[in-house]
């Protein structure tokens, strides 16, 4: 025969003081652990990858706080698994029937350490790629996305004991949930390592530099690349190439070292110029010329996108075969006399203009504006300025100054290339086809080029510059 409450305390749950105070403590401990093994790793990587690409990698207080957060979300998730876990062990004082018990506990560890070693895995995966190619930013589209995984963790792990205990269980559901949101924020502000210390130490390994922004971009080509950044320190310029940090003169020595580089390359390498906005161009164009006496002539000036970084691995520039004037050979040559090499105080020259084969066009750049012509242009009509003013009888001579920004540069720059190519596209009769993605000529070849060369003569590239420093 039943006896009275058979049927209503079949599942009812006794667990003493210390086994509960024993598991709060498992919950915690292992979830501090599982914190500190993620920001461990976020912080390895960055310092393993931080002498590579453009700049090490650097993480801003509220992008960091946000990562923070979502880690302890994830560690707090499974350490209310390892929580119940020990609640749930034998032996406790409960009428709960012993396979309910079991299935509480198996769905536990099955569910939360097979979650774990499958973000585990992803987790790496994901910082392969912040790291190494893309950075944070892909992440952006999917953050909130991101934040339902331990939501669904969280009811998942409770879901057994809904099914044992129904209604009984939604307020321990509430108060779990409510402690794990209440940790998560407060764990979120402490990043267990020196993160300040540390990243002042990776910005000096390899410094972060605000490159000019530029909508236009050249086509990247299948050549050998060197990086030269520049940094703007105090007033004072530093040179960094290949791990090997100087000033001018020291840059100059180190070019002319070629035991150092490959100098079969020379012809076909571009120089990557790494350069901060407002750096004069002054500056930039000590290093054009003393590159070119070094055979480096093709240059290329590292660019980002109007708001937005630059990923540091992404090779978007505004290429330039850096002509030199006699004028500005001459003034060189004596300052690096006893630096230059025989074989560069011999490189030829780039042919002299015949003004009266050309017109001549002046483009202003200086630090207060633009002119096209002695008409003065704003930075949104440039574009447009150059399309009616290119044609193959025009030489656009830029004149440049000693306070003019390279960020102006790069804008004049760049909207006479874009209104170049606009031109040139829009003249184009004869449009590449290629079999397939991963072709690197079209079927087309022979066609496409003699269009090109036609295309070229129409709107040739016809630019020189001028400057008095």
């Amino acid at each position: 025969m039943l006896q009275k409450g058979f049927l209503t305390q079949q599942n009812v749950f006794k667990v003493s003081r210390r086994r509960f105070w024993w598991a709060v403590f498992v919950g915690l401990f292992s979830s501090i652990g599982i914190y500190t093994l993620l920001s461990f790793l976020r912080l390895s990587f960055r310092i393993f990858d931080s002498a590579y690409g453009h700049s090490a990698i650097i993480i801003n207080d509220t992008e960091r706080y946000w990562q923070n957060f979502y880690f302890a979300l994830i560690a707090f998730t499974i350490g209310n698994s390892l929580f119940l876990v020990q609640l749930f062990k034998k032996p406790f004082q409960s009428t709960l029937k012993s396979y309910k018990r079991g299935q509480i506990i198996n769905n536990q560890l099955f569910l939360s350490f097979g979650f774990f070693y499958w973000f585990f895995k992803l987790f790496h995966l994901v910082l392969f790629l912040a790291i190494g190619y893309m950075g944070t930013s892909f992440l952006k589209p999917y953050q909130y996305l991101l934040f339902l995984i331990p939501v669904v963790l969280f009811l998942e792990s409770w879901k057994a004991i809904l099914l044992t205990f129904r209604k009984k269980a939604y307020l321990p559901i509430f108060y779990c949930a409510f402690a794990i949101t209440v940790f998560s924020f407060s764990l979120a502000n402490t990043s267990i390592f020196n993160v300040n210390g540390i990243d002042k130490m990776l910005q000096k390994v390899n410094p972060k530099v605000s490159l000019p922004e530029a909508s236009f971009q050249s086509k990247a080509t299948n050549t050998h690349y060197e990086y030269l950044k520049i940094i703007l320190l105090e007033g004072f310029y530093i040179y960094h190439i290949d791990e090997f940090k100087t000033d001018l003169d020291g840059l100059a020595v180190y070019l002319a070292d070629e035991e150092r580089g490959r100098p079969e390359l020379y012809g076909r390498s571009t120089v990557l110029l790494l350069a901060p906005a407002n750096s004069t161009i002054q500056q930039i164009k000590k290093v054009e010329t003393l590159l070119f006496f070094y055979q480096r002539r093709k240059i290329g000036y590292l660019v980002s996108r109007p708001n937005e970084e630059l990923s540091r691995f992404e090779n978007r520039y505004i290429y330039q075969n850096r002509p030199l004037t006699n004028k500005n050979l001459e003034r060189f040559k004596e300052r690096y006399k006893a630096l230059l090499t025989k074989e560069a105080l011999s490189m030829p020259l780039p042919p002299e203009i015949e003004a009266a084969d050309y017109n001549i066009k002046d483009v202003l750049v200086s630090q207060n504006g633009f002119s096209i012509g002695n008409l003065p242009v704003s930075e949104e009509d440039l574009v447009e300025e150059f399309i009616r003013s290119i044609d193959n009888k025009t030489y656009f001579n830029f004149l440049l100054f000693k306070d003019t920004s390279y960020q102006n540069y790069i804008t004049v720059l760049s909207s006479y290339l874009q209104a170049l190519e606009d031109l040139r596209a829009n003249e184009a009769m004869v449009v590449p086809v290629y079999k397939n993605i991963f072709d690197i000529h079209p079927i087309n070849k022979k066609a496409y080029e003699e269009d090109q060369k036609r295309v070229r003569k129409i709107y040739p590239f016809l630019k020189v510059e001028n400057f008095s420093f």
